[in-house]
Order: structure tokens, then sequence, then C-alpha cells
């Protein structure tokens, strides 16, 4: 009886050690979430309305980038273009323009060619 109870304990610990795998772990690491979010962003509303271009170019790991804004009215063409720096923390995008406004937001991928940037936009970004 006394090894029938150590075998009982032992086997509990062993399969209490295998079931904590790394591999159940899917939350992103930064610098996995920084690679993925590398490239140009063109924000939806483009589709609808071809007039508005609004893009986040993220350029690198780095944490350089630019945001475009794109209107063409009856009046003309305007656009600007603000140099940014970014990076990803807690699953939150935080981009400083050079005026150092702050833009912060949460990412949430909707594949690898769409994420939603909740607290910049109602509109999701495709990557270009």
């Amino acid at each position: 009886m006394k090894h029938l109870i150590k075998l009982v304990v032992i086997t509990v610990i062993c399969l209490s050690q295998w079931s904590c795998n790394n591999d159940d772990d899917t939350t992103s690491t930064p610098s996995e979430t920084n690679s993925a979010l590398v490239g140009e962003w063109l924000r939806s509303d483009n589709l609808i309305n071809p007039n508005i271009e609004y893009k986040i170019t993220l350029l690198d790991t780095d944490g350089n980038g630019i945001i475009t804004d794109l209107q063409i009215t009856d009046q003309g063409t305007i656009s600007s273009a603000n140099q940014i720096t970014w990076y990803v923390s807690d699953n939150m995008l935080h981009m400083t323009l050079n005026d150092d406004t702050e833009m912060t937001s949460t990412v949430q991928f909707i594949d690898n060619e769409k994420i939603i940037l909740a607290n910049i936009s109602d509109h999701y970004f495709i990557k270009q």
C-alpha cells in the first residue's frame, strides 16, 4: 500500500510537470509584434472613398516611421507627412510624432494583413 501511494504521488508530479509546457504560451514577444507591424498600413476607409488615404508606415523594428494623410477635394490635394518613433509594449502601440504628440492604441491582428488600432481609428488598417 505504501508503494502504491508513492507511485500515485510520483505519477501526479510527473504529469503536472509535463502539462506545464512553454508551447502553451501563445503571447507574442515585443520583437515578434514589432516585426509583424513593420510595413505600410493603409486605413480601410480608402476602400470606400479613394480620395482619402491615411497611412501609417512603420519602417523598421528600430522604431522609425511616417504617418501620411492625403485628401483629394474639389479645391485640390491636401497632404501631410509626419515622422514618428514607435514601439510596442504590452500589446500597446506607442507612437510619438515629430512635434512630441503621443498616440497610443491597442494592437489587434485580424490576420497577417489587417490590424485594428482602436484608439487611433474606427477603421481597420490593411498591410500594403
